[in-house]
Order: C-alpha cells, then structure tokens, then sequence
C-alpha cells in the first residue's frame, strides 16, 4: 500500500528519472563551453522555483507538507519512512533541490517524473553498505510507476543479480552499490583508482592467471599497453563480468599479458569517471543469469541518464611530491520536450605522468642500504664495452696489474678523440645505472568521451530509447631507452675494429641503454564506440517486454619503437664519421648529442598493432506476474538472447606467436528463465517465518567451438523476524574461452623430454605450440550464505556478512612439455608414438615419442572461500550535523590452487602473486547545513613476496564540501559546490618492496600524498 501527498493529482502515466548528483566535462575548448551553456540556458525543461517552510520532523508528515507547498504529487510507502526524521527546507528552491536537501542522510531517496514533477520516493540503497543495490531498469527509468484510476503507483525495481522486479532491494545474493555522491566524495580521478580499494577486488598480481592488468603497476616489467581490468575473489579478470548498463561490454582486442594463455579482459580505462552514475558490484556466480565469465562476480557500470537541468563541475588534482597532475571537465545536461527526453554528457580528463625519480623510495634503485638488493640495471650508459671470448682489450689494464677485458666508456667527452690510455680509470669497471628518470611509474593520459540517451514515449503502450557514447582514451607509458646487450658480440651486435670512433682497433661487444635516444614512447590509443535502441512494450496484466540492438566496438591502437637490427649493424660498421654511429661519448658529460642528427633517427622503427573488438547484441525479456499466492505474485522472467563478438588484430612485425593478421568470430546463442516465489509474507506470516521467498534462475548458452552449458542457480531469502534477514544461494557458472585465448597460431619446434616410460630415455620430439580450436568452458561451483541484521532499538545500525566458496575447474592453461609426457595417460590424444622397434618390444617398452601437441588445454582447479563483512550507522541528526559510518571488509579464508597434474590443493592465500588474506575500508559522512565532509580508511592486510613480508597498510583520505545554498551574491551562484580533498593525508610511502622499483605497484600506489579541487554548479 503506498500513500500519495499532492497538490494536485496527475492523470498522465509518469515515468521517474534519477536525478543524478555529480557529473564532469568533455572539451576545453572555451566555444564548446559556451555553446553547451546556451543550450543549457534555454532549454524549455528549466525548473522554477518556490518558496518553503517546511521544518524538520516525521518523514510522513513533512512529505505531505512539501507536497502542499510543492504543488507536486508524492508516492511513498509508509514502512520506507516509518521512524525517519526530515531536515528543515526554508527559501526560494526549485522543487527537486528542496526534495534533496529534506532527505539528505535519511536513507531516503526521490526520483522524479520529468515530465509531471512527480516525485516518488523509496528507501535508497547504501554504498558499501549490507543494503543489496538496485539496479536501473534496462530501458526504463531505476523507479518505474504507472497510473491506476488517477493514481500513482510504484512498480517494481531490477536488482543486480536478477532480471525480476521486485519491491524490495534485499536479494538472495549480496550486491554493493556505489552512486555517484559516494564517487564523487572520495576524491578519485579514475574508475581504476576508484575499484582498486573495493576489498572483493585483487588487482596485485603482475603475472599468472589470477593477474589482473593494471596500468599503475610497474614493478614486474609486463605492465599492460595503459589498460586496466577487474578481478573479484583472486580468480583472474577472466572470471570478472563487466557490464554496462546491464549489457555485455567487448573484451580488450589484446589479452592479458600475465596470463599464459593471454586471457580476455574488459579495459575499465575505457569509462571515464564523469560519465558514471553509479556503480554495482555482486560478489556472487551470476552465469545463469548473465553468462560468461560471471564465476566470480559481476561489476555493472550505470552511466547517467534521465537527468534534467544542466551540471558543469571542474576538477583538479595532482601530488604533493610532484608529477600525476589532473584535470578535467565534466557538463550534464537533460531536458524534457512533451514525448521526448534526453540526456547528454561531455568529459575531459587529462594527466600527466609521474617518474621514478620523483619519488625516493623510487629514485635510486639500488635498495642494498634498506637490506635490499641492487636493482640497477647493468644495460647502462655509458657504455660497457667487452674483448670477445679469449681475447683481452690491447694495451689496458686492470688495477692488478692484468690486462683488462672490459671497460666503461669515460665520462665527460663525445667519444671522437678517445684513446686506449683514456680507459685507464675505468678499466675492469662494468657500468650500472637506474632508469628512474625515465620511467613512468604513473602513466599520462588524456581521456575524452561523449553519452547521449534519448527516449520517446510513443503511446501509453511503447516507449523506445536510444544510446550513444564514445570515448577516447589516449595514453603512453614512458619507459627506459632501447639498449643493446651484445657483451660477447652476439649476433654481430658488435663494434668492428675499423669503427672510426674506436680506439682499440679490434673487434668489441657492447652493453648499453641508448640513453640518447630518450625514453621509449609506448603510444596505446583506443576508441570506443557503443550504440544501443531499445524498446519496452506493456502487453497488460503488467506483463512488459523489453527489446533491444546494441552493437559495442573498440578500436586499440598500441605503438612501440624498436631498434632496426640491421640498420644498426650497418651503422657500426660504417667507416666514414659523419655517418657512422658513436656508441663512445657521454652526453651527460657533454651536455648533447653525441651523433650527427638523423644517425640514430634512422635506427627507429615502430612495432605497430591494431585490434577491433567488437560485440553485436540482440536480445529479448518478458517478465510479470503468472500465479498470485498469499504472499504475493509469483513472478516469472523469460528471455533469449544472441550475440557474435568479432576479434581482428594485426601488425607489422608479426612472429611465430602473433602473425600478421588474424580475425575470430564466435556466435553465441542463450536462453534463460527467473523464477520468484513468495512463500510467505506480510499476509501469511507467523513467528520466526515473517518472510520466505524461493528463486529460480537457469540459462542455457551454446556458443561456438566452446559447446553447450546448462547453468542453474538456486536462492532463498528468510526473515525469521523484521530485524534479521537470511539468504543462500547456489550456483554452477562457466567462463568460455576468450578470443584472445584462440588466437594464437600453431608453431613448431624440437624440444628435449625424459621418457619415463623408456626408463628416464632424453631425446628431442616435435612440440606443437599455440591456441586449441575446441577448448571446453571453465566450469565452477559456488555457494553463499548471509544474513543483514539491523539493530532493534538502535535506529539506523545493521550489519552484514557473507560466507562465499567457489571451485573453479577445468582451467584453460599451457602445460610444459614435460608435463605432458609425465602424465601421458592423462593427454593420451595429445601424443603420438613411433611404433616400438624390435629392440623396444624385447625391453618392454613403448616406441620413441614422436609429435607432442603442447596446445592449451583444460586442467586445473581453484577454491576460494572466504567471509565478506560489513556496517552502516546513519546516526539521526544533532545539532552538530548527520553522520553516516560505514564499515566493509573481506577475509580470505583460503585459496587453494592445483594448477598441473599430480598437484594436491595447496593454499596459497597470502603469498607472492596471489590474493592477500585481509582488506578493507570505512568511511565517515558528515553533512550540517552547506558543509559536508567525509573521512576514508583504508586498510590491506600483509602481503607476503619471495623471501619478503610487506607489512600491513593503511590510509586515510579526507575531504569538505560547502554548497552556497543560497547563492554566492544576491542569489547569484545558487547550486555551486566546492570540495578540497587530501588522498593519504600521513604521506605514507608504500611499504619496501623488492622490485626495480622498490615497491609493489600492484597493490600499493606511487602517488603518496595527493590532492583534489573540484567545483559543481548545478542549474
């Protein structure tokens, strides 16, 4: 039963809209700028204003009055505002922004009718909170309502993790939700940032299947071309399901290098913060649901729409200690138009790097005085030149007395008027150096996106909608220079004797970094395009049906410089000094160049790839009501689905791994079914037995070359009394094979193997290397148990805790060859014998092996189980202000891994390169009036690498917000808000770490204390 306040009452079907909170910019362009200004200014959707008295008190009463004051309608449940208090609302405000300043902090949350101004109000969900989330309908505004005899009346809402609506945002399986004021508070300039301090989520391994990309972690020299994924549970990015909007979103065109089998990936550097409304995370299987790569959870990114009036906010941010300086630009902007309405946001944000030196954990990689080792490299400049095998350099000698073998080019000169005798001082010396300066342990960035919803209300009946969004992500990594490491003359890598700059007149291997030629540029471009229209049809007996096209594509182009081998031989070699290259001068000493201009130039050649990822959706829901029960409505949800992701990647130096081009299509073909079942409620209910619902989800999906899945998921929700809600669910899910993962070509080469079936016989067989064509799916169990609890007598205080385990199996994984053939009755079909010669059948023994198909293969098994926990505590408002803490963690009870056969499940919890035991966060709001501030904490528990324990980890970010009410000058400046910020306010370095860099970037970041500004102007 809902009641309805009104000024007046509406006969036209409303459809609420989300207003959101806090957007960004596109374009510094000052004319862009001011065109989007002027549209904004006379747009015909303006809100007027009206003036309010409206005090503080019971939330059903207080409505009623805004209502009357308002001349708007309002719906609201009695039990969503039982026991809650309003704030006071005095001044000329428009109606939307006097609606938000009543129920600020109350749990309470309003969305409204564009078209009517009615506003329809519901319990909100809080981020990091034990609340479950809800999640936007997928065609339809987040609170869908009709009209009934004149009346408003709310439907029901889509929850993440289920495609039924329903009336309540608790759900069998646990989902956290963070909307855009939670986003916007912490201070964070990136999704990556953002999701790194989420505590389901481990992004700290740089290599293995549980890795994660991340374009902030340097430490194990593979990072990522400027991407970054997600990886719930420690399982990988793989097993990670991002969605936008509720849909699909292509996986990268390059998969993850971590991995050996490069598995697939969605790059979230792709989603600009200004355009995200909200994100919901479940940390539950989902594959009956979603599909695919859902075994460890599911991240749903909700960008804005069905916003009205117009929001520009500018933000800036940067480091104390230098470097990782931001901006950007954020302008929404939504209007309403009788039948139409639409939404349009525009984005910059742009970066720059920050360089190991910059930072003194960093600037000098030997860590030998912090009890570490010397991570200096010995590709160093200058130079280090080497006597061939046997011989020694003429002439010079080492302190000792012995003739020297090596030496280090002398500092402080060009390299054209050297002699032997110069080398004295170096001799037996070998060069070291750190590439710090030249490093960027925080990689620069410019990000430009554009999202556009428009929606129609054809009829009463149908209403279609329409999406597009395109970003733009320009990113280059900074790396040291190109160096060449030919000490011994390898591969004619070598100085010849009549090289005019060499003073030894002999033959001379060489070590360097091409220090000249600065740092590498590692260029990666990527554009995303996304379109999408939709439709949703009333069939009556409120039965929808929703229908939707979406086609997604990315385009990534990555560049690399690389030394032209042969043009470098060349230029060694070369005899005439203005064209010859001079590898024996120091340009730090001389203060340039030591080469001609055009000499080194010539040497560059670029290593280019590009990639098209793309994802073409169809799909089709109906979902309402089929048997009333006691309880309620049993509520059935039926749909099909298609969609075909096409992979194209090419380069232009293709080898044995990656050719020259290569394209993969896959279809893939589902159908699913959601079942709800109210077994008891508010009608039916009798003690410890106030609520009892049962839900059913299964999902049948073919797709090609991966075969068939079947995948039920089973869930229960118990409220033994109001204050105590239990749930379980059970689920199987699958991870078919990525693209990225079927891609690589078949090679071939000779490789040693014992046989122990021939008594321990080595000899060398033909190895078959690459992708195969007909993996199966990895297949997974999981469970979960919880319970929310909220305090009796302590208004606002509940808890929440799950316990979650998953069994992953039938990994997709590359086997070594001697695996192989250890366990050859395991791989029977991938081994061919020679037949047994006569000598082998009087031993007894099989023949030789003779072809051994090391492709990928399914083998392996993951469990991890585990306990999320977490707390919120609205305290209700006092004089000094409304606070809200919240409290989320997750404990890693175990993760055991068996990844080869023969292999017993051990667990590696903790240790190097998989997930740590304990992480977590807690915040504290606080708003009074214009000001508001929040305090984060952040916690990861002890990290535990080779030989080395990270200590645990914490750090506190603070910010305040003032909002001038009331206009900055004679009402001027009404709805601007500013906020400062401090991320690590105790400047906390990252814990030593040995790497080349003396921390570990993947769970740890560079930036150290840092700084945010940002100013909103909402009209």
């Amino acid at each position: 039963m809902e009641t309805h306040a009104s000024g007046f009452v509406t006969d036209v079907k409303p459809d609420t809209a989300l207003k959101a909170t806090s957007p960004s910019f596109l374009r510094r362009a000052l004319a862009l700028v001011c065109s989007a200004l002027f549209v904004a200014l006379t747009a015909q959707a303006a809100e007027s204003t009206r003036t309010y008295d409206v005090p503080a008190g019971e939330a059903g009463l207080t409505l009623k009055q805004f209502a009357t004051q308002a001349q708007r309608e309002i719906v609201f449940s009695p039990d969503n505002v039982a026991g809650l208090k309003t704030n006071p609302v005095q001044g000329d405000l428009a109606p939307s922004a006097a609606l938000d300043l009543m129920l600020a902090d109350t749990g309470l949350a309003a969305t409204q009718d564009l078209k009517t101004g009615a506003f329809a109000v519901r319990k909100s969900a809080l981020p990091n909170g034990p609340r479950a989330a809800r999640v936007e309908n997928r065609d339809r505004p987040e609170s869908r309502s009709k009209v009934e005899e004149g009346t408003v009346v709310l439907e029901g809402v889509e929850v993440t993790g289920s495609r039924l609506r329903q009336m309540d945002i608790e759900g069998p399986s646990p989902v956290l939700v963070f909307d855009n004021n939670f986003i916007v508070r912490t201070g964070f300039g990136t999704l990556e940032e953002f999701m790194r301090t989420l505590p389901q989520n481990f992004a700290g391994s740089g290599s293995g299947r549980q890795s994660v990309p991340n374009d902030e972690n340097p430490s194990f020299g593979i990072r990522q071309p400027c991407q970054s994924g997600l990886g719930l549970r420690g399982l990988g990015s793989s097993s990670t399901l991002v969605l936008i909007d509720g849909r699909r979103a292509p996986l990268s065109g390059v998969g993850n290098r971590g991995t050996a089998t490069q598995q697939g990936f969605f790059d979230i550097n792709t989603i600009p913060m200004g355009l995200i409304d909200r994100i919901e995370v479940l940390t539950d299987g989902a594959s009956a649901v979603y599909g695919s790569d859902a075994i460890a959870g599911v991240v749903n990114i909700i960008l804005k729409k069905n916003y009205r009036g117009t929001e520009v906010r500018a933000r800036v941010g940067g480091t104390w200690h230098g470097g990782g300086f931001e901006k950007g630009l954020t302008i929404t902007h939504g209007f309403v138009s009788g039948k139409l309405q639409a939404t349009i946001v525009l984005d910059w944000f742009e970066r720059n790097p920050i360089y190991g030196s910059q930072r003194p954990f960093s600037k000098n990689n030997d860590y030998r005085d912090r009890g570490g080792s010397d991570f200096r490299s010995n590709i160093a400049y200058p130079n280090t030149i080497f006597a061939l095998p046997g011989q020694t350099l003429a002439g010079l000698f080492n302190p000792n007395g012995t003739l020297a073998t090596q030496a280090v080019i002398p500092a402080g000169q060009n390299g054209t008027n050297l002699t032997v005798a110069d080398f004295a001082a170096t001799a037996g010396q070998e060069a070291r150096t750190s590439h710090s300066q030249y490093y960027s342990l925080i990689t620069p960035t410019e990000r430009r996106s554009l999202s556009a919803t428009v929606k129609y209300d054809v009829n009463e009946r149908l209403d279609l909608t329409g999406e597009l969004t395109f970003a733009r992500n320009d990113t280059g990594s900074l790396a040291n220079p190109l160096f060449t490491s030919a000490a011994t003359g390898a591969l004619n890598q070598r100085i010849p004797a009549n090289n005019p700059f060499n003073p030894f007149n002999q033959v001379l291997g060489f070590r360097m970094s091409h220090d000249e030629l600065g740092p590498r540029d590692l260029v990666a471009l990527t554009d995303s395009w996304r379109f999408r229209l939709g439709g949703t049809l009333d069939l009556g007996r409120d039965w929808t049906l929703d229908a939707s096209i979406m086609y997604y594509l990315q385009d990534l182009y990555l560049s690399s410089p690389v030394l032209n081998l042969a043009a470098l031989i060349a230029a060694l070699n070369e005899t005439d000094p203005s064209r010859a290259l001079n590898v024996f001068g120091d340009i730090y000493g001389t203060g340039g160049p030591t080469n001609a201009p055009g000499i080194y130039e010539a040497l560059i050649s670029q290593n280019i790839t590009e990639t098209e990822s793309a994802v073409f959706n169809a799909d089709l829901l109906a979902r309402g009501p089929i048997w009333d029960l006691p309880a309620g409505p049993i509520m059935l949800a039926l749909g099909a689905d298609w969609s075909q992701q096409d992979r194209l990647r090419a380069t232009n130096n293709p080898t044995a791994s990656e050719p020259a081009r290569t394209r993969t299509v896959r279809d893939d073909y589902a159908a699913f079914g959601e079942l709800g079942i109210p077994v008891v409620g508010r009608e039916n209910n009798y003690p410890l037995m106030r609520r009892l619902d049962l839900s059913l989800a299964a999902r049948y999906q073919d797709i090609s070359n991966s075969g068939a899945s079947f995948d039920p998921k089973y869930g229960v929700r118990w409220q033994p009394f109001d204050s105590l809600m239990l749930r379980g669910s059970y689920a199987t899910g699958y991870r078919a094979p990525s693209l990225s993962e079927l891609e690589r070509p078949e090679a071939e080469n000779m490789v040693n193997i014992i046989d122990r079936k021939r008594n321990n016989q080595v000899y060398q067989v033909l190895r078959v290397m690459g992708s195969f064509e007909n993996l199966a799916p990895e297949t997974s169990e999981t469970y979960n148990y919880g319970a929310v609890f909220t305090v009796p007598g302590v208004k606002g205080l509940s808890f929440g805790a799950d316990m979650f385990h998953t069994d992953q199996r039938n990994l997709t994984t590359n086997l070594s060859q001697q695996v192989f053939v250890d366990y050859e009755d395991l791989f029977q079909d991938r081994i061919v014998r020679n037949p047994p010669t006569a000598a082998d059948t009087a031993a007894g023994l099989p023949g030789q092996i003779a072809t051994l198909d090391g492709r990928f293969v399914n083998f392996g098994q993951v469990v991890t189980e585990g306990f999320d926990f977490n707390a919120t505590y609205q305290l209700a408002k006092r004089p000094w202000g409304r606070f809200t803490f919240r409290a989320s963690g997750s404990y890693l009870a175990a993760y055991k891994v068996a990844f080869n056969p023969g292999d017993s499940l051990m667990d590696r919890r903790g240790t190097f390169g998989f997930p740590q035991k304990i992480k977590g966060n807690a915040s504290v709001f606080w708003d009074r009036g214009p000001w508001g501030g929040a305090l984060f904490v952040y916690y990861l528990g002890e990290v535990e690498r080779v030989n080395q324990t990270l200590p645990s980890f914490t750090t506190v970010d603070v910010n305040l917000t003032y909002e001038f009410k009331n206009g900055i000058w004679r009402g001027y400046g009404r709805g601007l808000r500013v906020q400062a910020g401090l991320g690590n306010v105790f400047d906390r370095e990252p814990p030593f770490a040995l790497t080349t860099f003396g921390y570990d970037g993947g769970f740890h970041s560079a930036k150290m204390r840092t700084y945010n500004m940002s100013m909103t102007y909402s009209f």
